[in-house]
C-alpha cells in the first residue's frame, strides 16, 4: 500500500494560511530536534595534544587499533567494572610503556607447539585382509 502524501502546492497554500508566530515555533520545534540529535551523535572523546588512543599506540606497534583492543581487553581491562571506556593515555605515561611492553612480550614470546598429529606409523597395524568393496551390492533398491 503506498502512502498518500499531500500535493505540495496544498502544502504551501497551508503556510500561507497560518500566521508567523506558527510557522517560527515549528521552525524552533524542527532546531531542537536537530541540535538533540547533534548532541547525541557525538559522543567521540576529545583526545589533548599530550594525549594518545588506540589509533595512535596501534600505529606505533604496527597493528590495527581493533587488535590493540582486543589485547586491551585480554590484558588491561576489567570488563566487569570499565566496560565502554575509551582508551586514553597521557604521552610518556607509565600505564602506556606498561602496555607497549607487554605487546612487545607476547610478540616475542615463543610459540606454544601443537599436539602432533597421528601419523601412519603411530596407527597400530593389523593382521586383517583388505576389503573388497565388489563384494557389496551397493545399489540400492528402487
Amino acid at each position: 500500500m503506498a502512502k498518500l502524501v499531500k500535493p505540495v502546492e496544498q502544502v504551501v497554500e497551508d503556510l500561507d494560511e497560518m500566521d508567523v508566530e506558527e510557522i517560527d515555533a515549528m521552525e524552533q520545534e524542527l532546531v531542537e530536534k536537530t541540535e538533540e540529535k547533534k548532541g547525541k551523535a557525538s559522543k567521540k572523546p576529545i583526545i589533548g595534544a599530550n594525549q594518545v588512543g588506540t589509533a595512535d599506540v596501534a600505529a606505533m606497534l604496527g597493528i590495527t587499533a581493533r587488535d590493540l583492543r582486543m589485547f586491551l581487553r585480554k590484558n588491561f581491562r576489567d570488563m566487569t567494572k570499565e566496560k565502554g571506556q575509551t582508551y586514553v593515555w597521557e604521552k610518556d605515561s607509565p600505564e602506556l610503556q606498561a602496555v607497549l611492553d607487554s605487546y612487545a612480550a607476547k610478540k616475542n614470546a615463543p610459540k606454544a607447539k601443537k599436539a602432533k598429529a597421528e601419523t601412519p606409523a603411530d596407527v597400530p597395524q593389523t593382521n586383517a585382509a583388505p576389503i573388497d568393496l565388489d563384494d557389496f551390492d551397493l545399489e540400492e533398491d528402487l
